[in-house]
Order: C-alpha cells, then structure tokens, then sequence
C-alpha cells in the first residue's frame, strides 16, 4: 500500500486535503481549534468537492454545507439540513449555464467519486453555522441569474463558464476564498487524469483570447501613442525652425 493510500484509509482524507487543512490530522481537536469563531453546531463545516466525471478526463466541483443556524427559515432551498450547490448545463447537450441547489447527483455522489475535497474556512469574525448560511444565500441568488451559455471546459480557457466557475462564484460571493486547487487530478481509474477546468475562477473572467486581445490592443495603442507624441515633437520643432528663418 503506498503512502497516500495509507493515510487515506487512516484519516478518510486524501492527501491534497489535509495539505490545506493540516489541522485535520488531529483527531481530538474541534473546530480547527478555535471553536468560539468557528463554533459548528452541525459538527462539520462547509467543503468544496471534486468529483471524477465517467469516462472523460474532467471534474466536477460542487458546494456541500450543512445548513443549522438557529432562527433561518430554510424552506425555500429545499429539504436540508444537508444541501449541494453546484453549476450545470440546461440541457443535456448544452445549453444556458444554471446553478441549482440539491441536484440529485451531488446528494448521491459516493465517496469513491471523489477526487479530492477541501474545507471552506470562513472569513474573519463570521462563525461555521454563519458561513454556511452565507454559503446557501449565495447559492441561491445564482440560481435566480441569468449566467450565460454554458461551456464544459469554462473560463478563462472558453468565454463561457462552468460548474468549476459557478463553484468559485459562490465562494467570493458569500466573502469567502476559494481554495487553491492543482491543475490535474490523477487516479486508478479510467482515464486516469482529471482536469477540474474552471475551478478557482469566477463567473465572468475574461478568456484567454479576451485577455490577448486586450494586451494586443493596449500594446498598440501605447505604440501609436508614442508615435504620435514624436510626430507633434517633430512638427513643434519644424515650426520653430521655420519661424526663426521668417525672422519671427
């Protein structure tokens, strides 16, 4: 058994968890050991999940929260206190990016799936039940909005966003901070590598080909800019030249 199998089968965490949370290693802390900002009446916090999508070399992130804090009339999000909030396709073969609250294939997902998955700390001075409630808002204004056609590899790589984005939409919008994520995931299963395309990017950042044109653009203005500036330089001491020859 190799290492990380080890400490997996010993923590239930893989290892690129317990590298952002190192605090996860120790059994007998509560709360990441600060448990009068980070009090959980549920017993766990928010996580940000990845998940392997079958027989394509992609991944799936979603939101999982536990919805508890007292007085919060919840009904509108659905049956909890367990809910996912995640990105996806209209339509099977593509459609308008939407976010939903509860689709049913994040609430089944089986660990096994799971390629990696990262707790979501809250921001300075706000509590695990608070951030989570926080978490739920925010899930639920994006799927009140309009967020524009849907593309499977995202942004910034694609003009349109995906489930990676909508992921880290949430996160910002509820004051939190997306975790940072690797590149490509890998596993035993088929095809053995995983790109979680969009993820850590927000809704609405500019693609690549944007951002080039943009660079392109500045580059060419600032060029003829200073092209200008040497043509008036030139003409300005061309009309000197000529007043002091008509002896003005």
């Amino acid at each position: 058994m190799g290492d990380e199998q080890a400490i997996k089968q010993i923590t239930g965490k893989d290892q690129q968890t317990l590298l952002a949370n190192p605090q996860a290693l120790n059994f007998y802390s509560y709360a990441n050991n600060n448990p009068i900002i980070n009090s959980d009446p549920s017993g766990k916090s928010s996580e940000l999940d990845v998940v392997r999508i079958p027989g394509i070399p992609g991944a799936h992130t979603f939101i999982h929260t536990i919805a508890d804090q007292p007085g919060e009339d919840l009904s509108k999000y659905g049956s909890g206190p367990n809910y996912t909030i995640g990105g996806y396709m209209s339509e099977w073969w593509g459609g308008n990016l939407v976010a939903r609250i509860n689709e049913p294939g994040n609430l089944n997902a089986s660990r096994e799936s799971y390629l990696a998955s990262y707790p979501l700390t809250p921001p300075e001075g706000m509590s695990i039940a608070q951030y989570d409630q926080k978490l739920l808002e925010s899930g639920y204004a994006l799927t009140q909005q309009y967020l524009g056609m849907y593309f499977f590899t995202g942004q910034p790589i694609s003009n349109f966003a995906n489930s990676g984005n909508t992921s880290a939409q949430v996160i910002i919008n509820a004051g939190g901070t997306v975790p940072a994520m690797p590149l490509v995931y890998t596993d035993n299963n088929f095809p053995y590598v995983y790109f979680p395309l969009g993820a850590g990017k927000p809704i609405g950042t500019p693609s690549f080909g944007r951002q080039l044109d943009t660079m392109a653009r500045s580059y060419i203005d600032s060029q003829a800019q200073k092209v200008l500036n040497s043509l008036s330089s030139t003409f300005s001491l061309l009309s000197k030249q000529l007043e002091k020859a008509n002896g003005k």
